[in-house]
């Protein structure tokens, strides 16, 4: 699975993401794995609805345009919901409170197509 890092604007690395682009680890996603860390996330690619059916905590979900732009981000999603962003082309999961802390906010971009 592809990974890309994610850094401050002073450089330091602030997420590990892995990028799920395959539709076995789309629809797989974080089910039946250990939850996120606060320096983690996963990537669905291409993916405008989340849901966390069979989660164990609260995620945070960014929803991108195609170019990286954040279109909107959802706070501390609860386990069994559904949540869905029609114009998304990417879906960011997060450990809940991780998008705040790294600032992540509508209208910056994120370097989606970059991957190591």
């Amino acid at each position: 699975m592809a990974t890309l890092r994610f850094h401050s604007a002073t450089g330091e690395q602030v997420l590990d993401v892995e990028v799920a682009a395959s539709v076995v680890t789309r629809l797989r996603g974080l089910l039946g794995r250990a939850p996120l860390g606060s320096h983690q996330g996963l990537l669905l690619s291409p993916c405008n609805m989340v849901h966390t059916a069979g989660m164990r905590c609260s995620l945070d979900l960014v929803f991108l345009r195609h170019d990286g732009h954040v279109l909107r981000v959802v706070s501390g999603v609860r386990p069994n919901r559904l949540r869905l962003c029609w114009r998304a082309w990417y879906t960011l999961e997060l450990a809940s409170d991780t998008a705040a802390r790294c600032g992540i906010a509508a209208g910056m971009a994120l370097p989606v197509g970059r991957r190591r």
